[in-house]
């Protein structure tokens, strides 16, 4: 199911190549049937480019929730943020009391989000490992408009149709480098 989903990327370039590979028959030979083959290349690559649009596979929505809380962080909306932590997750009052001592102004997920889904688990689970970029300062005047880069793994458990952080760790930034 993964190939169909995920990223189109595949299909974009895959028909844009056998379209290519069509008009150039199409201008050496000059026959019309072609054209057929073209529309038809056309239609399929379409469809599946729609297919994957319309699947979300679950390391999507783990993907999909890591973005809202961020947004929910940016936003200084503690109980948005709230929502996302699991009820019985281990430091969700520490997360609580922790939060609004910062304003927070940017969160920023950098482009190695890896994020492994465990389907074999009871409920199933997830890690997301990332680096970020917090900008913001303390709510005390002390510190302000301050980056600071983190590197976290992010521990998520399905509850019936949707994810909720159960908790995280924060790691050396130099973790994950390559």
């Amino acid at each position: 199911m993964d190939f169909f989903s995920e990223n189109p990327w595949k299909f974009v370039i895959g028909g844009a190549l056998v379209e290519i590979g069509l008009v150039i028959a199409l201008v050496k030979s000059g026959r019309g049937f072609w054209l057929a083959w073209i529309g038809g290349v056309a239609i399929v690559a379409a469809g599946l480019i729609l297919v994957e649009r319309l699947i979300v596979t679950e390391r999507e929505q783990v993907e999909i929730t890591l973005y809202d809380a961020a947004e929910a962080v940016e936003k200084n909306d503690i109980n948005a943020v709230m929502k996302f932590i699991a009820p019985a997750a281990p430091r969700r009052e520490e997360l609580r009391a922790r939060l609004p001592r910062y304003h927070i102004e940017k969160v920023s997920i950098k482009n190695d989000l890896k994020i492994t889904v465990n389907d074999k688990t009871s409920p199933p689970s997830a890690t997301a490992e990332f680096h970020v970029v917090v900008t913001g300062g303390d709510r005390g005047g002390n510190a302000h408009d301050v980056s600071l880069p983190f590197y976290f793994v992010v521990f998520f458990e399905r509850d019936k149709d949707r994810w909720l952080i159960n908790g995280y760790d924060e790691r050396s930034i130099l973790q994950g480098l390559k």
